[in-house]
């Protein structure tokens, strides 16, 4: 099954083929999942965020246009997904515990690789976390265009047809969210960090 192409895949699942839905989501988990994660910046999230997605393509499965793209229009689901989340996030934030606090820093010890010097190690992680914190920093309205552009690596009519505006509004897009990166990042590399 995994070798199908997406259009077969989806008639067999449409037919009732578990088999068809698992190689669509083995196909595409990885890729929804990164988008995810890049929008939340929290694993947990990210996988909530990735069952959704697969939950409401085979909702949809139904409804899907064989002559649109499958990869397209998951990816659209996830985007609309992550937005859904940052809004319902903006509402009204979750209250942290000290013991999640305690279970991110050790997560974060956990990460350093012990082949690399301590402080190799260290400015690696804090450079991760600098780019986080940039991309993060980046208007909800860019910050997708720059995620499935620098990211995920679609091209710019992918990203048209899944944000569903034109070519010249995802160039504007990615350019203004590179802005704030390229910003946000200057002012850590001269050591002004934020």
């Amino acid at each position: 099954m995994d070798e199908t192409p997406d259009g077969t895949l989806v008639r067999l699942a449409r037919e009732g083929s578990v088999a068809a839905c698992e190689a669509l989501i083995r196909r595409y988990q990885d890729r929804i999942y990164t988008i995810a994660y890049s929008y939340v910046h929290d694993p947990e999230e990210a996988l909530d965020i990735t069952q959704e997605t697969f939950l409401k393509m085979i909702e949809g499965l139904p409804r899907f246009r064989e002559q649109a793209n499958v990869y397209t229009w998951l990816y659209r689901i996830v985007v609309n997904r992550c937005i859904d989340r940052s809004r319902k996030r903006n509402r009204r934030p979750p209250p942290a515990s000290l013991q999640e606090l305690e279970g991110d820093r050790a997560a974060e010890l956990t990460e350093t690789r012990a082949s690399l010097c301590p402080q190799a190690a260290l400015e690696a992680q804090e450079l991760r976390e600098q780019i986080q914190r940039a991309i993060a920093a980046v208007p909800e309205i860019y910050r997708m265009a720059v995620i499935l552009a620098d990211i995920e690596g679609l091209s710019m009519a992918e990203i048209a047809r899944i944000l569903g505006c034109p070519i010249t509004t995802v160039r504007t897009r990615l350019h203004r969210g590179r802005t704030v990166i390229r910003q946000r990042l200057e002012t850590y590399l001269k050591g002004e960090v934020t």
